[in-house]
């Protein structure tokens, strides 16, 4: 693998380097010590990789499509996270050019979706989710325009999801994830 310098850089929208090292790091509430730099090489579709017993898998998104055009392919990019452990499978999705970018990601099912609403509307995605088992779908990253009306799109995600259990992302939010809420494969 090419050190990061070496490379174009790559874009991950919403799900800071930081924050998924402290997170992976941190299970149980328990801390590891981890070498800060683990996480810290250019990321690509090809290249799963394991962190503190965390099996993590990135997808590539559309979303920066706009700016391939403009720049060039590969120069920018955007990326979903599948995070595995025994117990539980997790996908962060990034910011996404539209909900299929997921596809891979959901495959087989997941305990926990957090997915971004900013960039296509909420009924895209929960048609897309209606053939995937996603034990839970955390909204976050609303568009402006989706502000003040949470209470709608809950509604409309739990009519379109009656087996998923919706929420929206807030401060201080714990959601549980492992085996009490396992899903089991179709």
């Amino acid at each position: 693998m090419q050190p990061l310098a070496r490379r174009s850089r790559n874009l991950v929208q919403h799900h800071r380097l930081s924050f998924a090292h402290a997170w992976a790091c941190r299970p149980h509430g328990r801390t590891a010590n981890v070498d800060p730099n683990i996480l810290a090489f250019a990321w690509n579709s090809e290249h799963v990789f394991e962190a503190c017993g965390l099996r993590i898998s990135p997808r590539e998104t559309t979303h920066l499509q706009s700016l391939w055009q403009k720049f060039g392919i590969g120069r920018f990019k955007s990326y979903s996270l599948l995070v595995e452990r025994p117990n539980f499978r997790i996908v962060f999705s990034g910011d996404l050019g539209s909900p299929t970018d997921l596809g891979i990601q959901l495959t087989n099912p997941v305990d926990l979706l957090v997915s971004e609403l900013a960039h296509f509307p909420p009924s895209e995605l929960f048609r897309f989710l209606h053939s995937h088992k996603v034990g839970k779908l955390l909204l976050t990253h609303l568009a402006p325009e989706l502000r003040g009306q949470e209470e709608s799109i809950l509604e409309e995600a739990r009519s379109a999801l009656p087996e998923t259990e919706v929420l929206i992302a807030n401060d201080g939010l714990r959601v549980d994830v492992g085996k009490a809420s396992r899903l089991t494969q179709a």
